[in-house]
């Protein structure tokens, strides 16, 4: 924890301006061996660079990545409720909104059916990639090395009868939904609900959420939301892109 109170202490103190070894190591009173050692593994990981000319530290382009991801999940939350509101007034179904987070999906918003009986899942809860609307809409959108990361690492659950846990049948799956522009969820993770969903994308053309539709099977299948619904959903999903930033031409 010493050691990670002086790297914070480092970034902290040269957040507003240039210093040198000797500088940091006296203001922070620290030996210069540690404030090196320290500096090295930050530059290392682009948390801090050093400058050529004057041989002083400044903070490196991984908190403008850091600065960047943060501002579009906060923009995408903002954004997110507006469409998902009104994708639920359009529809009367259950909405959620999913996001993209180190390999991982999380539903991070949910706009309840005012139906009697309605679809329950829990949000800003992790989900399985694989087998989910909103998950597979992600995915599929992801490139090819990264698909293929996840893929490698991915151990399957069987939740229902429907659940895809052959690797070939998902990577078809997959091919399918990054053609057609949506995804759906027959049942495969949780029995009697199914959902259509859609990728969105930020500012740098990546899919970083999606959106989805989700109804109870008993009124609706799979079949009637992609017939009813497969437009609209396209359509917010779109909307929501263009609301973070994205730019189609």
């Amino acid at each position: 924890m010493k050691v990670l109170s002086k790297c914070f202490g480092i970034i902290d103190l040269i957040k507003s301006k240039d210093m040198n070894l000797t500088e940091i190591s006296k203001e922070l009173n620290i030996n210069k061996s540690t404030a090196y050692s320290i500096l090295k593994d930050l530059q290392k990981f682009g948390y801090v660079y050093k400058l050529n000319t004057n041989k002083k530290y400044r903070l490196g382009y991984k908190f403008f990545e850091i600065y960047n991801y943060l501002i579009t999940k906060i923009d995408l939350m903002k954004e997110a409720e507006k469409i998902a509101d009104e994708l639920n007034i359009l529809t009367n179904e259950t909405i959620h909104v999913g996001t993209f987070i180190s390999s991982k999906v999380y539903n991070i918003y949910k706009k309840e059916s005012d139906k009697p009986i309605r679809v329950y899942i829990e949000g800003f809860k992790e989900v399985p990639i694989y087998c989910t609307g909103i998950g597979k809409a992600i995915l599929a959108n992801q490139k090819k090395e990264k698909i293929d990361e996840i893929l490698n690492k991915l151990e399957f659950k069987k939740y229902t009868k429907n659940t895809i846990t052959d690797m070939d049948d998902l990577r078809r799956e997959l091919e399918k939904i990054k053609n057609s522009g949506y995804a759906i969820d027959n049942e495969e993770h949780q029995e009697n609900v199914c959902c259509i969903a859609t990728p969105v994308r930020n500012y740098t053309n990546e899919v970083v959420a999606s959106i989805s539709i989700t109804s109870i099977k008993y009124k609706t299948d799979v079949d009637y939301l992609v017939d009813k619904y497969k437009s609209l959903i396209m359509q917010k999903g779109f909307e929501l892109s263009l609301r973070l930033g994205y730019n189609n031409d």
